[in-house]
């Protein structure tokens, strides 16, 4: 679970949950019963760590979210990663501590868009198999890398990521293929 699992979700995360849920249920990756079971658990959740009970092991479709924006801070002396949920446009600020952005959850079409800051911090962010990427940016007296298997290959479109790294890192990374 994450570090804000224990915070209270609104009204708008919930439908955010519903409307996962009901994609996950007419693409075929839950049955009508576990729709039942996971719609009651997310119209009563207090909390996003419930939410992301109900809906945490499904794609987000990128395709049909395209408003909505996530942003997680990592502050931290003591060096805990956060784990960072993907969004439509995902807005990541590490200062002082890591964050771990995982596209590979996604699926192959999602193009999500990332903005990473780094200040004294580092972001990872991991790619899946067949996603590529690109990387703008800029690092002061920092470090911003993408490495080769990550690398936009062929026609495919790849995910578009932007940082500002000030004495810290962006690095982005994908499974060797």
């Amino acid at each position: 679970m994450s570090d804000e699992g224990g915070r209270r979700c609104s009204d708008r995360d919930r439908d955010q949950a519903a409307s996962q849920l009901r994609e996950a249920l007419s693409s075929g990756r839950i049955d009508r019963t576990e729709f039942g079971d996971r719609l009651d658990a997310v119209l009563t959740a207090k909390t996003l760590g419930e939410l992301d009970w109900a809906v945490g092991d499904l794609p987000l479709d990128t395709s049909r979210a395209a408003d909505v924006v996530g942003t997680k801070i990592a502050f931290s002396l003591f060096g805990r990663q956060s784990i960072v949920p993907v969004h439509a446009k995902t807005i990541v600020i590490s200062c002082f501590g890591r964050s771990q952005v995982d596209l590979s959850v996604l699926s192959e079409s999602a193009r999500p868009r990332i903005v990473a800051v780094s200040l004294f911090g580092s972001t990872k962010v991991l790619l899946g198999r067949e996603q590529y990427a690109r990387l703008d940016g800029v690092a002061i007296f920092g470090r911003k890398h993408l490495s080769k298997y990550a690398r936009t290959q062929g026609s495919s479109t790849p995910i578009e990521i932007t940082c500002l790294s000030i004495m810290g890192s962006v690095v982005v990374s994908a499974r060797r293929r």
